[in-house]
């Protein structure tokens, strides 16, 4: 795992700073709320959250689509919405 720490968007890896390892890090929805929660704390540290359960169930729409045309595999990528506007 590796993240850009100073969030210049440039790659400055340093080796002694990855970490490697099995993490419970994940994607899940915060909270069943209708308008979506905010509220996140240490159990979700590292996790991508969905605010509203809407959306999470969207995007796992999505996965099982994909999952019946490619498999049960798939590569994820976070990047800010400002990238690509």
């Amino acid at each position: 795992m590796y993240r850009d720490n100073d969030k210049d968007g440039q790659y400055d890896m340093i080796e002694e700073n990855v970490q490697e390892g099995i993490f419970g890090i994940n994607i899940h929805k915060a909270g069943g709320r209708v308008d979506g929660s905010t509220q996140i704390d240490k159990w979700s540290a590292g996790c991508q959250v969905f605010s509203k359960e809407s959306d999470f169930n969207e995007f796992m729409d999505v996965c099982r689509k994909a999952s019946g045309i490619w498999g049960n595999s798939f590569t994820y990528t976070l990047i800010e919405s400002k990238d690509i506007s």
